[in-house]
């Protein structure tokens, strides 16, 4: 992917995916879909539970952004990094906290 990854994600009863990329604000990307593709594999669901915030931001060495205005990021490496590291790291957190995943 060549850059950074950072992950917040947090039970609150509020929802909502968040994605920045360089510390741009994004409103869909590869970013985005590596981490919906980390939770389906992860929850078996479609879409995030309600409850579920996540806040997704990758610093990238190159950047490619698309859209009009900019909010989309392109970098296809992306999308598998951030599954390959989201998917581990959640399967440990629900193996010792089963009940987030429930609601």
């Amino acid at each position: 992917m060549g850059g950074t990854l950072d992950l917040a994600l947090s039970w609150t009863g509020h929802g909502g995916l968040h994605g920045y990329a360089n510390s741009r604000p994004t409103s869909e990307g590869t970013h985005l879909q590596g981490l919906h593709d980390a939770l389906r594999a992860v929850l078996g669901r479609t879409a995030p539970p309600a409850a579920l915030t996540a806040v997704v931001s990758v610093k990238l060495d190159v950047p490619e952004f698309g859209g009009a205005t900019r909010r989309h990021l392109d970098n296809a490496p992306a999308r598998a990094c951030v599954a390959d590291a989201v998917r581990p790291a959640l399967e440990a957190w629900l193996a010792e906290h089963p009940q987030p995943a429930a609601e």
